[in-house]
């Protein structure tokens, strides 16, 4: 019983490969690995502007925090005191 079932799974998966060829099993393994880190960049993407629909153009002071550390260091951990441009001094 077992083996008509193994028999029928390498049969059908067989005739699928040989069907779909070398390309898509690259392509799937991509939109999978896309779906999965696309939701942790996204979110990671929202922790660093500001809000609204124009908030792509403000930077959000927890930006700083995650992008560079040792800038708000040097402003005592303050992401308020941040310029825009901020230069770190050796």
């Amino acid at each position: 019983m077992i083996s008509r079932f193994a028999g029928w799974h390498d049969h059908m998966f067989d005739r699928v490969q040989n069907g779909l060829e070398d390309w898509f099993l690259g392509l799937a393994a991509r939109f999978v690995f896309a779906g999965v880190l696309l939701v942790y960049l996204f979110n990671s993407a929202l922790t660093k502007i500001g809000d609204g629909a124009l908030g792509v153009f403000s930077i959000s002071d927890n930006a700083y925090f995650q992008i560079l550390p040792s800038v708000v260091e040097q402003y005592d951990y303050d992401a308020s005191k941040v310029p825009f441009f901020p230069t770190t001094s050796s």
